[in-house]
């Protein structure tokens, strides 16, 4: 078994970001099992990113906006 080299949080969360921006250009490829093979990233990483991603736009939305009011 090759030992993989150790990833930093700084490049695991560039790596995130790349993996959402993918997710969200390519709507044909929304599996999480296709995107953590094509990226070397666990599920969860990938799921919170999404989260995380459309928390913020809700936010940024109009609908958001009003919701604060």
């Amino acid at each position: 078994m090759k030992k993989r080299k150790h990833r930093t949080s700084k490049y695991l969360k560039t790596l995130q970001k790349k993996v959402v921006d993918y997710y969200f250009k390519n709507p044909e490829t929304n599996s999480l099992n296709e995107l953590s093979e094509m990226f070397n990233l666990n599920k969860q990483m990938i799921s919170d990113g999404i989260s995380d991603e459309l928390k913020r736009r809700r936010e940024n939305s109009l609908a958001g906006k009003f919701m604060k009011l």
